[in-house]
């Protein structure tokens, strides 16, 4: 219902862009990705555009194998682990590619309110995986309370499910949040590569 007429547009970007890409053509969440841009836009052909762009930007999310997907919860993994949602989340077994590729997928359909993705649209164009690792953050950072009420795994998937149908975060207070986070979150890739080499020495 929030996408009303915008559909229309949507569906033809998601077959442009199948067209254009047939490699990656078109994969599971990327008909929300395709919303968003109809909606924040004017016309079909900024929308086209801006979503072509993106897509290609973050399209290792979804070719096979999910190399941009495998990096990013790599990247996550280091920038979550002392947060205390995350060590509630990992004490019931509950790990970040059980949650993550939807989130990201779905360009957080599933955790904000439609206008407030589009406000974020922008921002996330121009800061790539960076950008989606620091709103993540800030999320589930908004929500740690909510997360720590819940004390069984069921209940702690189910939460991750539906923060969408929580009181909207301030979307000033969530900009903030995410401008403190994205300078971090650029950081992470090297913090990565370096656990990655000291678990390859253990083994």
């Amino acid at each position: 219902p929030e996408l009303g007429a915008s559909l229309g547009v949507a569906r033809s970007l998601l077959l442009r862009y199948a067209a254009e890409d047939p490699e990656l053509g078109y994969c599971q969440g990327m008909n929300m990705v395709a919303a968003v841009f109809a909606v924040a836009t004017s016309s079909q052909e900024e929308a086209y555009r801006r979503f072509f762009g993106f897509t290609q930007s973050i399209r290792g999310l979804w070719l096979p194998g999910f190399p941009l997907l495998m990096q990013g919860m790599a990247h996550f993994e280091v920038l979550a682990e002392p947060r205390p949602w995350f060590q509630h989340l990992c004490r019931h077994h509950v790990q970040p590619d059980m949650y993550l590729p939807r989130a990201w997928m779905g360009l957080f359909s599933k955790w904000l309110p439609l206008p407030t993705r589009v406000l974020f649209l922008r921002k996330l164009e121009g800061t790539g995986l960076a950008g989606l690792l620091a709103l993540t953050l800030s999320i589930l950072d908004l929500h740690l309370l909510y997360m720590l009420q819940q004390d069984d795994m069921d209940d702690v998937l189910a939460s991750l499910e539906c923060f969408g149908d929580q009181a909207s975060p301030d979307a000033a207070v969530l900009l903030k949040m995410v401008e403190a986070w994205l300078p971090i979150a650029e950081s992470a890739a090297p913090r990565a590569e370096r656990r990655r080499a000291s678990a390859g020495r253990r083994v």
